[in-house]
């Protein structure tokens, strides 16, 4: 079955060790290596995810040694984002208008739930992709937000 994990800041914080926001990074190093291995893989990066990372490691003041550290291993996964190399691959960076305004929508409904801008575009993304692989007639297709935010755990499509 081909999986697709949409990846949440959390889990990427996690993975890139990043000081004073992650609590097993081993953990999900492993998880990530686990999963990367499987033939039909596929890791999403949402844009807000993009965005929030890079600033949880521009404001690491206090280690410099880990700020660096934990840059260039997210510029190594940059990379491969940017080059498509396996599992990582672009998807949802492409909003016009009417997207924005869908969000913004959604964002109005959801603003006391404790579920951000940043959040809500990932959910954003994640419903596009699910819908244009109903609509495209997949089957065996595993869709997931990965994610440790209690309100986004969950999200979970089999097709």
């Amino acid at each position: 079955m081909k999986e697709t994990r949409f990846i949440d800041t959390s889990i990427l914080l996690e993975i890139l060790e990043v000081p004073d926001k992650c609590e097993d990074p081993k953990k999900y190093q492993k998880e990530f290596a686990d999963f990367t291995t499987q033939s039909q893989a596929n890791v999403i990066m949402p844009i807000s995810v993009l965005v929030e990372t890079g600033n949880h490691i521009n404001h690491i003041k206090s280690n410099p040694q880990a700020k660096e550290t934990s840059t260039k291993r997210f510029l190594e996964i940059l990379k491969l984002f940017i080059n498509s190399a396996n599992p990582w691959f672009f998807y949802g960076y492409d909003f016009n208008a009417d997207d924005i305004e869908r969000v913004i929508e959604k964002y109005q409904e959801l603003r006391y739930t404790g579920t951000g801008i940043g959040d809500i575009f990932i959910l954003d993304s994640y419903n596009e992709y699910v819908s244009k692989l109903k609509d495209g007639g997949n089957q065996n297709h595993k869709i997931v937000i990965w994610t440790l935010d209690k309100h986004l755990q969950g999200y979970c499509e089999i097709l």
